[in-house]
């Protein structure tokens, strides 16, 4: 890092073996830079497939609420109060 700053200050040119050295770090940091990338790619592809099948989920089941009792008194449906098919709640 000293040496290529050296060489764009214009303290003195590089050797070979030092421009050699500065070349093959660049090439390494371009190397990382494009597997970072992908993995970010990656992480992102799966993050929205993960989101994706999560709203799925939600729209295809009903929610349930566990504190949530059951409700008391008549259903809505056939009257029926004790659950047991009689259709009279007058023994109540």
């Amino acid at each position: 890092m000293n040496l290529d700053r050296r060489a764009r200050d214009g303290e003195g040119s590089l050797s070979e073996s030092e421009r050699d050295e500065l070349n093959r770090l660049r090439k390494k940091n371009a190397e990382f830079a494009m597997e970072r990338d992908v993995q970010f790619e990656l992480l992102s592809r799966h993050h929205l497939a993960i989101r994706e099948q999560a709203r799925r989920a939600v729209a295809a089941e009903p929610i349930f609420i566990p504190h949530e009792r059951p409700r008391q008194g008549p259903s809505q449906v056939t009257g029926d109060c004790h659950g047991d098919g009689s259709a009279s709640c007058a023994d109540q």
